[in-house]
């Protein structure tokens, strides 16, 4: 069901941590927001203000449908200036070398002179690593401490910015069991000119990316395909979806029914399910899920399945998250690793750099192949979203979910992989597929794991072609 009206509440960028915190208990109100917002600017996207904050919506000039990050905000660690690195650098000289000689040095005058009378290869070696690792240690403190990155609840970013794209919405979704949760995703609809071939089509993206992964084909394939509604959303734990405490929220099955609640919207008798990677398994799920009476076309492009073998039913010695295994976790496990990976997605260039092994050609990617993935660095909970989805997927089970889905009646499965690509290879997709004959697996010549973004025309075309010979 969908919300009320956005709060009025003027929130605040928060540049701490902020990782241990809930971000549904932070947010101010249980508020809608549509691209509609966005897209209502003059064609020259001029700033104009909110609450009296700067927004400046400036779209990619290759990807109409994403902005650009507010310059206030900020993915990654920034630099100390020039004037503090001088400074820090001298200090650390000076401390490495007090620190090797064993002199109470009154000020630099005396250091060449201390140098002189007792300087060893040895010593000099050790004056030089002492003084190097003060350095990296007081710039880490400093950065943290002043110039961290930006992290941001999501109705804060809608208060005084924008969502990532003029595609984006955030609504309340009910879920089964009388659960909500507020949930950030893609919406465009179309009105066909000809006889749509799907009601709705819905995507699920992949570990580590969020909806925005889509953007290269979201609004065009379903434009080619006369798709009457096309959605994507933020999986729990990833994006701008909100990141409840409960560990069962992180789950395949609960991104399904998100994404049933989402399709559930429309009047549905024929369904396009696209799912990358990791997002493959909720997609089965929603598969699976819908009425027989839906014909379902299930599309998963490298799908990640069959990479662990897991039990049918959980363990029992899987602890719960009250249990005492679960607070020790919490406490001593997840700061250092919230840290270290706070650490490494805040360095420059982290997302290009991340993505090159996994694109075909990585001479292709591109900064705005690049910023989809940098725009839920700056989401509040971030770390810990990821290391709850971690938890919730190494205890859940595909056990018989593509065979649900092959024996569900009016379904189709595809398959679709680059042949280079580095994450899925063909050995794992023939392993989880190749015992079902009716389903057919397709390869694209010279891609890698995110054809779809690698190739957007190409993906479509081929899309199109497949669904043309089944009709």
């Amino acid at each position: 069901s969908n919300s009320n009206s956005n709060s009025n509440t003027k929130g605040s960028t928060n540049d701490s941590d902020g990782d241990e915190s809930d971000e549904s208990s932070d947010e101010e109100s249980d508020g809608t927001y549509t691209g509609l917002q966005a897209s209502s600017m003059s064609a020259d996207f001029a700033p104009h203000t909110h609450h009296g904050a700067p927004r400046e919506m400036i779209p990619r000039f290759d990807e109409p449908n994403l902005y650009n990050i507010p310059p206030s905000l900020h993915p990654t660690y920034r630099p100390l200036p020039a004037l503090a690195r001088l400074g820090l650098a001298l200090f650390a000289i000076w401390v490495g070398t007090v620190a090797t000689y064993n002199k109470k040095l009154l000020g630099f005058a005396l250091l060449w002179t201390a140098i002189q009378s007792e300087t060893t290869v040895w010593k000099a070696v050790a004056s030089i690593l002492k003084a190097t690792a003060v350095f990296l240690l007081a710039n880490v403190i400093l950065q943290d401490a002043f110039l961290p990155p930006s992290r941001i609840t999501t109705q804060d970013l809608i208060n005084n910015h924008f969502l990532p794209s003029s595609l984006s919405k955030y609504e309340s979704v009910q879920l089964p069991d009388d659960r909500t949760i507020r949930v950030h995703f893609l919406q465009s609809d179309a009105t066909p000119t000809e006889p749509s071939t799907f009601s709705s089509l819905h995507m699920n993206h992949g570990f580590g990316a969020f909806s925005s992964s889509w953007l290269p084909i979201l609004p065009k394939l379903g434009q080619r395909l006369a798709a009457r509604r096309i959605t994507a959303h933020d999986a729990v734990g990833f994006g701008f979806t909100d990141r409840p405490q409960d560990g069962s929220y992180y789950s395949p099955k609960t991104s399904s029914q998100i994404g049933l609640a989402l399709l559930n919207r429309c009047q549905n008798d024929n369904v396009l399910l696209m799912g990358h990677s990791m997002g493959s398994l909720a997609t089965l799920e929603m598969a699976a899920a819908l009425p027989d009476a839906v014909n379902a076309t299930v599309i998963l492009v490298a799908p990640a399945l069959g990479l662990m073998s897991r039990p049918k039913k959980r363990s029992p010695k899987i602890p719960q998250p009250n249990s005492v295994v679960a607070f020790l976790q919490a406490c001593l496990l997840d700061p250092p690793v919230r840290y270290a990976l706070r650490r490494a997605v805040g360095m420059q260039n982290f997302w290009k750099r991340g993505l090159k092994p996994v694109w075909g050609d990585s001479s292709l990617l591109t900064d705005t192949d690049a910023l989809r993935y940098t725009w839920q660095s700056i989401g509040k909970g971030w770390e810990q979203g990821l290391l709850r989805f971690s938890r919730a997927i190494s205890r859940y089970s595909e056990s018989g979910l593509v065979q649900r889905v092959t024996e569900r009646p009016n379904t189709r499965l595809i398959i679709v992989r680059g042949t280079k690509d580095a994450v899925i290879s063909k050995n794992v997709i023939d392993g989880a597929f190749g015992q079902f004959p009716h389903v057919k697996i397709v390869e694209m010549e010279g891609l890698g794991h995110n054809p779809f973004e690698e190739a957007p025309e190409d993906f479509c075309q081929i899309i199109e072609g497949l669904l043309g010979e089944d009709q």
